[in-house]
């Protein structure tokens, strides 16, 4: 290997070089997402169970967060200019498993050359200001859960 890069010219390695460098990063920062959602999918699983022995439960199914999760996805990775489709569906979240739950429907999903989860997405496609929004709108809802 060392032979076959010593042989390239200057200016081809250079392009090596910048390749290992950003397939570094791709791969470090895709790891990083996938170890931190495996993570939290254990503590949501227990935080779900601790909401649930307090009385609270989901409003949805498991196929709704789903379809949820996908509809997020299209609208974020698309080209529109408004934020109408992720609101609505932000808005529809009534409490902490809601949240969660479409967390974990959304899992680890590509963008942009890596991977991250929802809050990743979310806080990538939305200014401060309408984060605050959302934010502010869950927890009118009494959703502590916030991006």
């Amino acid at each position: 290997m060392k032979e076959w890069f010593d042989s390239l010219d200057a200016k081809t390695k250079g392009i090596v070089v910048i390749i290992a460098i950003i397939l570094t990063i791709y791969i470090l920062s895709t790891a990083k997402s996938y170890a931190k959602h495996f993570l939290n999918t254990a503590d949501d699983t227990g935080e779900i169970a601790a909401l649930k022995s307090k009385g609270m439960s989901p409003s949805f199914s498991k196929s709704e967060y789903n379809t949820f999760a996908n509809q997020l996805e299209r609208a974020m990775a698309g080209p529109n200019l408004s934020h109408d489709t992720e609101l609505s569906i932000l808005k529809k979240l009534e409490n902490d498993i809601d949240f969660i739950s479409l967390e974990k429907a959304f899992g680890i999903r590509s963008f942009w050359g890596s991977g991250g989860d929802l809050t990743a997405w979310v806080t990538g496609d939305f200014d401060r200001l309408e984060l605050l929004e959302i934010n502010e709108h869950m927890a009118k809802k009494g959703i502590t859960k916030q991006f």
